[in-house]
């Protein structure tokens, strides 16, 4: 009986804190803006790329069509800008240059770092590296896969919201 109640205890401990690895982002990452932008009729399109030390980030490189749903849904969402995958006035290419996660733990605090840079009729007008963190807790989620999870969409929703802010500063600074 003492070996089954161990045997159980180290199962629970795994479940906890065991390696997440299969996890894939939803297209939950869309931002909420807490602040509606004044429209600019401009047009957009978000291309999301990842750098080469991303690429061996399995949960990124298979989320990153959900990714870049996640940034155009977000950009429309804020009424900065229309999104126009065709002809859009500005193309944005977001190359995620890292995501830092650990691989075991409790509490699972995600680091990601995104180059934007903006183009207009193929020119190069603005670029900007956006930092952003997120902590996902114990009480978030009990297993460890759906912390990470929810760590990395943090970040990645952080990351946006900021990048929206900056965009908008930079559309008005054109004006």
């Amino acid at each position: 009986m003492k070996m089954n109640s161990r045997l159980l205890l180290i199962l629970c401990f795994f479940i906890l804190t065991n390696c997440a690895t299969y996890t894939m982002l939803e297209p939950s990452l869309i931002v909420d803006t807490p602040t509606k932008y004044e429209s600019s009729n401009e047009s957009s399109f978000v291309e999301v790329f990842l750098s080469s030390d991303a690429e061996s980030n399995g949960i990124l490189k298979r989320s990153r069509t959900n990714i870049q749903i996640a940034f155009n849904e977000s950009l429309k969402k804020s009424g900065l800008c229309s999104i126009d995958a065709s002809n859009p006035n500005y193309k944005i290419t977001a190359l995620i240059l890292s995501c830092d996660f650990p691989l075991m733990g409790l509490d699972y605090r995600s680091d990601v770092e995104i180059k934007y840079d903006i183009k207009k009729e193929g020119s190069l007008v603005h670029s900007t590296v956006i930092k952003t963190d997120n902590v996902a807790k114990l009480g978030e989620a009990f297993v460890a896969d759906d912390r990470l999870r929810i760590s990395i969409e943090g970040s990645l929703r952080k990351n946006t919201l900021e990048f929206i802010k900056q965009f908008d500063a930079f559309i008005k600074s054109q004006k």
